[in-house]
């Protein structure tokens, strides 16, 4: 049950990501900024009504294989599921009016809403969830096809038509995050039935979904046109058209946003300032799932005394560290959680900047100055030197190190900084050839925290090698919760018992940012799920 995510986790586990916290001066709740900077040229931008926006290069248009993550965004606006995620990322209905779980948790009965039609016309049917999920399973048993969704095919047993209205989604065993693990694309069948199946795997693939957008028209490769959709069976959306143009790469993206091109991007870096006083485009800001961390080695003896870390956590100044390197675009956080997640647990902060705290710890850890070095000693005269590992080709992260080993030089530790290739720096991971190790995760939407605590994960995702039958219990809790509130309880006591323990020393959140025409007004509110979140509340402001 508990590698349902592992593969998402690992392509992505050190991908070359940064930024993110929580802390009062710094966390931004996707509010609307706009300050002064410097300007941008303003030549060539077009005063349209149109939303216009990019996707880099993809290798298929089917939501259900794609992996590109700007057109998994656009996908949004054409495809729906039967449950979505909001703000909170709580579960809420979509294409399923209502659901109700067994007692034992083992199987999930949606109703599904009725009235709601593809946008060619065909009313949406039991047939079309189910020849999704055989194709979602079809995928996980095919090496050569893989879909993004290809998991939920280990826990579901199988999936039945009740009556009419009905389906049933019986899993192989009870799973607290059963909810979120549909939300994927539902697919129309019909348009896919004998001789058109192969349009699934071809360019050819119709887009054809049930959202709140239509394809109007596409050019291969170069650009397509979504128009709102009349017959949409929720509330329609404002804005007329949106137009999206294929680009090589992100980079091409920005330029285009320049130029005056397009009116839309999302900017994953932290060079968006540059926005904040345009004439013509405005900036929202949002947390991503994206975390920075600092992992203990747990083979280590020295790193196995709890004042130690301790006092690595409270020597790091993260509110200088954020606002120094990462521009104040990032939440600080003491638990892998996002913070404006519902499961969140907004426990004590536990480790704000204390230097003094920091070399009482080392005190009574048995540490002492050595007057001629500035490096602390044990009893036995060994310096307390650790070697931190993180990977080339993240500047921000490179940064970070130094600025971690400066400031823990300051109470007395030595800190070696090893900058590995790629590979290299895996390969330490996976022979656990390190003391600390600086890196981030991309975190699932599904909740379970176990791929990074459990012991089974030893010599998996459980790269610190930390094992306590205590939090395999309280994450095993998690995983066999069915009712929310009680979902939600055993999850916080995992956060508390990571936070109490400081299992990892979380740094924070990277935050992004969508770049979008200012005449755009409404509820402009981005999701890292979702970046187009109530986009039927946007409309162009005339004036």
């Amino acid at each position: 049950m508990r590698r349902i995510y592992l593969p998402i986790v690992l392509i992505i586990i050190f991908a070359v990501v940064a930024t993110g916290c929580n802390s009062e001066i710094f966390q931004i709740t996707n509010q609307e900024i706009d300050v002064e900077n410097e300007e941008i040229v303003e030549a060539g931008r077009e005063k349209t009504n149109d939303l216009t926006l990019s996707v880099t290069r993809f290798k298929t248009l089917n939501p259900l294989l794609n992996n590109n993550r700007s057109l998994v965004q656009v996908h949004k606006l054409m495809y729906e599921s039967l449950v979505s995620f909001n703000e909170e990322m709580k579960i809420v209905p979509q294409l399923a009016q209502k659901w109700e779980m067994s007692q034992d948790g083992k199987t999930i009965d949606f109703t599904i809403r009725q009235n709601v039609y593809w946008h060619d016309g065909k009313e949406l049917s039991i047939d079309d969830i189910i020849f999704t999920f055989d194709t979602i399973k079809k995928a996980h048993k095919d090496r050569k096809i893989h879909s993004p969704y290809e998991d939920i095919a280990d826990v579901i047993l199988s999936v039945n038509e009740i009556d009419d209205n009905t389906i049933r989604f019986n899993f192989k065993r009870q799973f607290g995050s059963a909810l979120e693990l549909l939300v994927f694309p539902i697919l129309p069948s019909h348009l896919f039935l004998e001789e058109n199946l192969d349009k699934l795997y071809s360019n050819d693939f119709p887009l054809v979904g049930t959202g709140r957008y239509k394809l109007e028209e596409y050019s291969r490769m170069r650009q397509f046109t979504l128009v709102k959709n009349d017959k949409y069976w929720g509330q329609h959306a404002s804005l007329e058209k949106i137009k999206v143009v294929v680009v090589p790469d992100m980079d091409a993206q920005v330029s285009l946003l320049d130029s005056g091109e397009i009116n839309f991007v999302q900017v994953v870096d932290t060079d968006w300032r540059r926005y904040y006083d345009h004439d013509s485009l405005r900036v929202y800001e949002f947390i991503t799932n994206n975390l920075e961390f600092i992992g203990f080695n747990f083979t280590n003896e020295t790193l196995n005394n709890l004042n130690v870390r301790k006092a690595i956590a409270y020597a790091i100044d993260r509110h200088r560290l954020v606002s120094n390197i990462y521009l104040g675009h990032a939440t600080i956080v003491d638990v892998p959680v996002n913070p404006n997640s519902w499961l969140y647990y907004e426990g004590k902060y536990m480790f704000s900047h204390n230097v003094e705290n920091a070399k009482a710890l080392l005190d009574e850890a048995g540490y002492r100055i050595n007057t001629d070095t500035g490096i602390r000693e044990n009893v036995h005269g060994e310096d307390l030197s650790f070697k931190l590992i993180t990977n080339k080709g993240n500047s921000m992260r490179e940064k970070t190190a130094y600025f971690i080993k400066e400031m823990l030089e300051e109470i007395g530790i030595k800190l070696e900084i090893v900058i590995l290739e790629w590979e290299e720096f895996n390969e330490s991971i996976e022979i656990s050839d390190f003391d600390i190790v600086f890196a981030g995760w991309h975190l699932s939407k599904i909740h379970d925290l176990s791929f990074a605590f459990h012991s089974t994960e030893i010599g998996n995702t459980n790269i610190i090698n930390y094992q306590n039958e205590e939090i395999d219990t309280k994450l095993e809790n998690v995983i066999n919760s069915i009712k929310r509130e009680e979902f939600r309880k055993n999850s916080q006591l995992v956060q508390k018992y990571i936070s109490d323990n400081l299992l990892y020393f979380c740094l924070f959140f990277e935050h992004q940012a969508i770049v979008m025409d200012r005449r755009v007004e409404g509820s402009i509110n981005p999701q890292f799920h979702n970046i187009f979140y109530e986009i039927e509340e946007w409309y162009f402001n005339a004036d």
